[in-house]
């Protein structure tokens, strides 16, 4: 599917002409409305911040971290999986070995304004909302973390690298945790170029986490092997 360009600021996949239909899921566009068409990125402060979840699926983002985390990359998925009062993005499982799992996290980033002055409408222009984002998935973190914690697995997070750079400025530190790990990787606007691996490790967010009483063990393997 082609994809189309506005003043080289907005990548889009998802049209009227599309049917909205997502090249990556092959789902509705949920993102469809703000300027009738489902955006995917957008270029700004001179890089494409993503800004769609589902653009990440243009890699196979799990295996690319999986043999790292569980020693193999022969896996399945389970989708939007309910932990307790979460969902769980993704759950990565070991095909040969139910047990044998991880925790998979997307985070894009949020916005505000609106993209509708790139077509000549006088509205407030779109700008990345950092603060948002953080909050978004350190609360979300600190939630799910607690159902890994006990389950004594990982839990990772995948993040575009200018994130990861903005989360690093606001002070937050990265050394080893055998618990949260994040994955982070560059975007040029056509493909995903690098990734790099980081433990996080955040003094605030471990005295938070309470064990959960939620299995997440029994869970997943009921769930896989249904």
């Amino acid at each position: 599917m082609q994809k189309t360009d506005v003043l080289k600021s907005i990548e889009y996949y998802c049209t009227k002409e599309t049917n909205n239909i997502c090249p990556f899921t092959h789902e509705k566009c949920k993102k469809v409305g703000r300027a009738d068409l489902g955006v995917c990125s957008l270029y700004h402060n001179g890089n494409h911040q993503i800004i769609c979840p589902n653009l990440f699926s243009k890699i196979n983002f799990a295996k690319l971290v999986a043999k790292r985390i569980i020693g193999t990359d022969n896996v399945d998925f389970l989708k939007e999986f309910k932990a307790g009062n979460n969902f769980i993005d993704y759950i990565v499982v070991d095909k040969d070995n139910p047990s044998n799992y991880f925790g998979l996290e997307i985070q894009a980033l949020d916005t505000s304004g609106n993209y509708r002055w790139l077509f000549g409408n006088k509205v407030k222009p779109f700008c990345i909302n950092w603060k948002t984002t953080k909050k978004t998935i350190v609360s979300q973190l600190i939630s799910k973390a607690q159902i890994f914690k006990k389950a004594k697995k990982h839990l990772v997070l995948l993040i575009q690298d200018t994130f990861l750079n903005y989360l690093e400025a606001d002070k937050y530190r990265f050394s080893p945790n055998k618990l949260i790990h994040i994955c982070s990787l560059k975007y040029d606007g056509n493909k995903f170029v690098y990734y790099s691996f980081h433990s996080l490790n955040v003094t605030e967010l471990n005295s938070l986490l309470i064990e959960s009483e939620f299995d997440l063990n029994k869970a997943v393997v009921e769930k896989f092997t249904k």
